[in-house]
């Protein structure tokens, strides 16, 4: 390189060099301006970082510095802390600000826009408690200019390119900081009543229901949380209602069989209230609710719902109403419906069974042949042998064809009209055995 040019190159280093001093100066002489103002203690060996009480917090004004493609700039960490106030038990972060490493189980909110730009881990209480609404937008509005972090009772703001900042600034933010803070400072003994005033007051449905919730699994049983629920009922969203219904168990039982057959609630809604509805209901009742739901709900999951309760509570609900919840496949997998007719032990609806497996998907009819397995009778047979054969036949399907035939023979030996295998009978058929039995008629298998 020319002389000239090794001379231009010093230059501009000397030059760069003189700059970023001049501009760590000016900001150290602006946090001495602002420790002044402050009232806190400037840490001179620490970049100008300064320290001390500020309206009720520990304040903690740390610098450092930031270096990107030969350029510096300086970063000012914001750091209140009280945990006497804040919880100690949350952990909340920007998404440009939370550590990737936190593990921490994500809670929601149910403010979707809020989740979108904040993670929320730690006590749920708590959590719920602390972000009402209010403070859901203030912390928002601050992400313009600062990343945001909530832990272990204090509240951490970090600002780049603070050197650009002048004294007024970095007064005005944390002023601003400090008011966000006292927003996020919940005594423990308040918790539930600012989840009584979130369940009852937030603009968002989701959030309230989400807060009764929460509320409903901090005092269970209390005086003040029934109080909350039966103002709950009142409230606009089926969700809510739905919440406070299955809390007041007995009281609410009327609100969850409105939800349950509604057609103008979400399906989610009306399937956790037949849900709700069923602890506890007696059986004739709950068998009345299942079969309007059955007979009437447009909503699959509350029809899915039926159908698993009348598994696992052995509701009597006539096997016929079950049937015809096979006419909605499209609404309820015939699989679930055909579990439930099991459960039922039912053979009179055989023939109702036989009529539908020619619709049948080959995994449909797989469950159709396993039901009838187990509560079929002698007339499924002619139907089952069908499955059986053809080259082109489904090989899954003719195994538990099979074995449903080997199941209805089985139980047919020894009863009047046992079913039997004889000889001589076109090969499948139902043919009259001695003393007038059915048979089904024995032949070549079909390859």
């Amino acid at each position: 390189m020319e002389p000239f040019g090794w001379i231009a190159v010093a230059a501009g280093l000397a030059v760069a060099y003189f700059v970023t001093v001049a501009r760590r100066n000016r900001f150290h002489e602006t946090m001495r301006e602002v420790s002044k103002r402050l009232g806190l203690t400037l840490v001179e060996q620490d970049r100008g970082s300064a320290r001390g009480r500020y309206r009720g917090f520990d304040v903690d004004l740390r610098v450092d510095k930031k270096t990107a493609d030969d350029h510096t700039t300086y970063r000012l960490h914001h750091r209140l802390y009280a945990p006497d106030q804040i919880p100690t038990d949350v952990l909340l972060g920007s998404s440009d600000g939370l550590p990737r490493q936190s593990t921490a189980k994500v809670l929601a909110t149910m403010d979707a826009d809020f989740d979108r730009h904040f993670t929320v881990s730690g006590h749920r209480a708590e959590a719920l408690a602390m972000l009402g609404a209010s403070t859901r937008r203030a912390l928002t509005a601050r992400l313009h200019d600062v990343s945001l972090i909530v832990a272990a009772g204090a509240l951490v703001a970090v600002r780049d390119d603070a050197d650009h900042d002048d004294a007024d600034t970095i007064v005005r933010r944390l002023d601003e900081l400090v008011e966000l803070a006292e927003r996020l400072a919940v005594p423990h003994e308040e918790i539930f009543d600012r989840l009584m005033l979130n369940a009852l007051g937030d603009p968002l449905a989701a959030v309230r229901a989400e807060n009764l919730n929460c509320a409903s699994a901090e005092r269970p049983g209390s005086d003040a949380l029934l109080a909350l629920c039966r103002r709950a009922l009142r409230d606009t969203d089926p969700r809510v209602r739905r919440v406070a219904a299955t809390t007041l168990e007995d009281e609410g039982r009327d609100e969850l069989r409105a939800l349950a057959v509604s057609s103008e609630v979400p399906e989610d809604v009306a399937a956790d209230a037949l849900k709700s509805y069923a602890t506890g209901a007696n059986g004739a009742e709950l068998a009345e609710l299942l079969q309007a739901v059955l007979r009437s709900s447009p909503h699959a999951a509350a029809k899915k719902e039926a159908l698993d309760i009348v598994r696992a509570h052995r509701a009597a609900v006539p096997a016929t109403e079950i049937v015809a919840a096979l006419d909605a496949s499209s609404l309820v997998p015939a699989e679930t419906v055909l579990r439930a007719l099991v459960t039922i032990g039912d053979g009179s609806v055989t023939s109702a069974i036989v009529s539908r497996l020619a619709a049948f998907s080959p995994a449909d009819k797989v469950a159709a042949c396993r039901a009838l397995r187990v509560i079929g009778t002698v007339e499924a047979v002619e139907a089952l042998r069908e499955l059986t054969r053809g080259v082109l036949r489904d090989r899954e399907v003719a195994a538990a064809a099979d074995q449903a035939i080997a199941a209805i023979q089985l139980r047919a030996r020894g009863e009047a009209g046992r079913l039997s295998v004889i000889d001589g009978a076109e090969a499948g058929g139902l043919a009259l055995a001695e003393g007038g039995a059915l048979a089904v008629a024995e032949g070549q298998d079909d390859p």
